[in-house]
């Protein structure tokens, strides 16, 4: 990455959609104060338990959020992509991170210094305002996620997931949604609570159906109100 890719991305910040919130001398402010900083896939970009020195925003790229019990397995999975901050749970909140951050493609990171950040959220009622209501976004979803993995057919858990993903990573084109990440088969499994040949049972059929495209770095929704009806 040369200082010239670093000064793009700066430049174009206020035009994310997470910064419109903030003023211009607010915007300012992170950019003096903000590290840009790109991951290579695997790379680790903090684990559960490390201090908390930064938030993140993905400038471009997907990241994996995971927790672990003490025995070592995996009890929560997510995926930040392109233009999402986190970890929106822990704005004012523990010094620790509470799960670790991986990249699972090349990723490239703005990180603001927490108390900075902090600093400046708290100064402003309408930035706190925004805040929340992103936040509440987020716990909406996630109140999704708890009642699609509690439903006892694991092939139902499946599905729910993938519509679940079209929610949080979609993008329309073509009168299709795309979620443009090479989420695999495996870490469907995973995150559905199930193994890898039910997902891909079921991951068949919705192709011979012709409601998806299942690829290597891409997922195309075809028929994306089948999705929506499992998540209303």
């Amino acid at each position: 990455m040369v200082n010239r890719d670093i000064e793009l991305f700066m430049e174009g910040l206020d035009e994310r959609p997470f910064f419109k919130k903030f003023s211009a001398e607010a915007v300012a402010q992170i950019k003096n104060m903000s590290i840009i900083r790109q991951y290579d896939k695997g790379q680790m970009l903090f684990y559960e338990q490390d201090p908390k020195n930064y938030y993140y925003f993905v400038l471009n790229g997907l990241i994996k959020l995971e927790s672990r019990s003490y025995n070592g397995e995996s009890i929560y999975a997510d995926f930040i992509t392109t233009n999402d901050f986190f970890p929106y749970g822990e704005v004012f909140g523990d010094d620790v991170y509470t799960a670790s951050a991986e990249a699972e493609t090349t990723a490239m990171m703005l990180m603001l210094p927490v108390d900075e950040f902090e600093a400046i959220v708290r100064s402003s009622p309408a930035i706190l305002l925004e805040m929340y209501k992103e936040l509440s976004q987020v716990l909406l979803y996630h109140e999704k996620r708890v009642r699609a993995v509690t439903i006892s057919s694991a092939t139902e858990r499946v599905e729910q997931m993938l519509a679940l993903w079209m929610l949080d990573m979609g993008h329309m084109k073509d009168q299709h949604v795309i979620i443009p990440y090479p989420l695999t088969i495996i870490q469907l499994a995973e995150v559905a609570g199930t193994t890898r040949e039910t997902a891909g049972k079921v991951i068949k059929r919705l192709t011979e159906e012709e409601r998806i495209n299942y690829g290597r770095k891409q997922i195309e929704i075809l028929d994306a109100d089948y999705f929506f009806e499992l998540i209303e």
